[in-house]
């Protein structure tokens, strides 16, 4: 008789502890998620194009509009020794990010009574990966570039969505050259 007792009680013993496992207990439920870390992003001071790099089509200068449609974060990176997940945010506002940026990297490129460009930013996003012994850098960006034709009036010059990878041992570092890198593209691709 006792033999068959202990079986149901193991086989009891299993099934609440698999029920358990699946369903939070009421100690549990009123912890919060554990927060992920923020890793803030700030774009290169460098001019994108050196003065023999320049080009010879000059723009009075580049009005940024944000149209993110996610404006919490750029992406998702790893950072440290164990890759933990970080997000990544920009180290200012977006509007102020952007046109900061604009203005110092493409400062060699404007001249007075030029025409002006008005870029459209619609996505920007970076992330990384780690694979094996080395990890791939990811960066997208989808913009659309315009010409102001005098008061509010615009011609479409360009639309790029591009998405860029390169690689390395630690490529947290490199979002900023790969941004500016995309951004120089989506120049270029405007003129």
């Amino acid at each position: 008789m006792h033999l068959r007792i202990i079986p149901c009680a193991i086989i009891a013993l299993l099934l609440s502890s698999s029920v358990l496992a699946q369903y939070p207990s009421d100690q549990e439920a009123g912890k919060t998620e554990k927060q992920v870390a923020k890793k803030k992003i700030s774009l290169s001071k460098e001019a994108v194009f050196s003065d023999k790099e320049a080009s010879t089509k000059k723009i009075a200068g580049i009005t940024v509009v944000n149209k993110l449609w996610d404006t919490t974060r750029l992406g998702f990176l790893q950072v440290g020794m164990f890759n933990t997940k970080a997000e990544a945010v920009p180290d200012k506002d977006y509007n102020a990010w952007f046109q900061e940026f604009v203005n110092e990297a493409f400062a060699n490129q404007f001249q007075a009574n030029a025409p002006s460009l008005l870029w459209v930013i619609e996505d920007l996003r970076i992330g990384e990966r780690t694979g094996g012994m080395s990890e791939k850098a990811f960066t997208r960006l989808k913009a659309t570039a315009y010409l102001a034709t005098g008061g509010n009036q615009y011609k479409l010059l360009a639309a790029s969505d591009e998405a860029t990878q390169n690689g390395g041992m630690d490529v947290t570092h490199k979002h900023k050259n790969n941004i500016a890198k995309a951004f120089k593209q989506f120049y270029l691709l405007s003129l």
